[in-house]
């Protein structure tokens, strides 16, 4: 692949204060190299798919880890700010245009599960806390879960997820991103749409 050259109009202040972030964190004649860096992760944000790393459990899977001492209270609970919420499976989620897929570990079976979510099965997804995944007992009190309602096999079924960049280090930074992304792109409901 070759260069383009290109032309952009800007506003002389912003470029004025750009130019001197630029020079003064990678010194001169870097702008270009700045730009195509922002540009790059431009793309990288609004492009498909979208790659996260991901902590989930279904509604069964929560109220199974709330009877256990260790994930409950040592996990999720005194571990905070740090420590993870309430979940059983450990892996990727990958937001296709069509689909959802979760792919990743077992942490009770150590195999390897893999989910696909068509997004026509999909019936609502709601940002934040509720009576399964309670906000001060199983969750970081700060950080929401994202949950997804969806049909499988004639079945509806209840999914938590806390996903964050592949670099990030904090599950769940992602999930308002994702919550909207399913909302605006996907037109999916969400509970206070209904009201």
């Amino acid at each position: 692949m070759g260069t383009i050259k290109t032309t952009i109009t800007i506003d002389e202040d912003v470029w004025k204060r750009f130019t001197l972030i630029v020079i003064e964190k990678y010194g001169y004649r870097k702008k270009n190299v700045v730009i195509e860096q922002l540009i790059r992760e431009f793309i990288r944000e609004h492009e498909w798919p979208k790659i996260y790393d991901a902590i989930w459990a279904f509604e069964e899977d929560i109220m199974e880890l709330r009877k256990s001492l260790k994930e409950h209270v040592l996990m999720a609970h005194l571990s905070q700010p740090l420590g993870k919420p309430l979940h059983r499976y450990v892996g990727k989620i990958v937001m296709e245009e069509d689909c959802l897929i979760l792919s990743g570990k077992d942490r009770k079976t150590e195999k390897t599960s893999e989910i696909l979510i068509p997004r026509e099965n999909i019936r609502e997804a709601f940002f934040g806390w509720d009576d399964v995944l309670r906000r001060w007992r199983d969750t970081r009190a700060w950080i929401r879960s994202l949950r997804i309602r969806f049909e499988d096999e004639g079945k509806l079924k209840t999914l938590y997820i806390y996903a964050k960049k592949e670099e990030g280090m904090i599950y769940g930074r992602e999930n308002r991103k994702i919550f909207e992304e399913l909302k605006l792109a996907w037109r999916i409901e969400s509970p206070e749409d209904q009201h």
